[in-house]
C-alpha cells in the first residue's frame, strides 16, 4: 500500500513502504559514513593518533562505511519502482557532475602550489549537498 510523505517543500507523491525502508537504510548508513568520516578527519589530521594498526583501521573506516552506503544505495535503486529511479540517478547525476566540476580545479590549484588541502576535505559534502538539491529538483519536476 503506498503513502505519502513529505520531502523538503511539501507533499511529493506515493512511495511504498519497502522504498521507504530501503531509502531510510541508505541515508543511515550515508549518515553514519558522513559521521565516520567527519570524527576521522578530526583524529588524523589533528594528529591525535600514532601511525599504527589502530590509526590505520580509524583511516579506513570512512571508507568501509562509504562501501556499506554504496551497496544501500544500489539496493535500494534495484527494487524501486522506475519513477524513483528516475529521480535518484538525475540527482545523483548532479552529484557525479559536481564533483567532476570541483576536482579537477582543486588539482590543478594544488598543483601551482595554493594551499587546498582544507577546500578539497569538502568536495564529498559538495557532492552530497547536490544529490539533495538534485533529488529535490527531480522530485518536485516528476511528482
Amino acid at each position: 500500500m503506498a503513502k505519502r510523505f513529505l520531502f523538503l517543500s511539501g507533499e511529493c507523491g506515493a512511495v511504498s513502504e519497502r522504498d521507504r525502508r530501503n531509502s531510510r537504510r541508505y541515508l543511515m548508513s550515508l549518515g553514519a559514513w558522513a559521521l565516520s568520516y567527519v570524527g576521522c578527519a578530526w583524529l588524523v589530521t589533528g594528529e591525535r593518533l600514532t601511525i599504527g594498526p589502530v590509526a590505520i583501521a580509524v583511516a579506513l573506516l570512512p571508507s568501509i562505511l562509504a562501501v556499506m552506503a554504496v551497496l544501500a544505495f544500489v539496493h535500494y535503486l534495484k527494487h524501486a519502482d522506475e519513477m524513483q529511479r528516475l529521480i535518484e540517478l538525475q540527482a545523483l547525476a548532479l552529484a557525479v557532475l559536481a564533483g567532476f566540476v570541483i576536482w579537477p580545479g582543486l588539482s590543478l590549484l594544488g598543483a601551482l602550489g595554493v594551499d587546498v588541502d582544507p577546500v578539497s576535505e569538502f568536495q564529498p559534502m559538495v557532492m552530497i549537498a547536490a544529490y539533495a538539491i538534485g533529488s529535490a529538483w527531480s522530485r518536485r519536476q516528476f511528482l
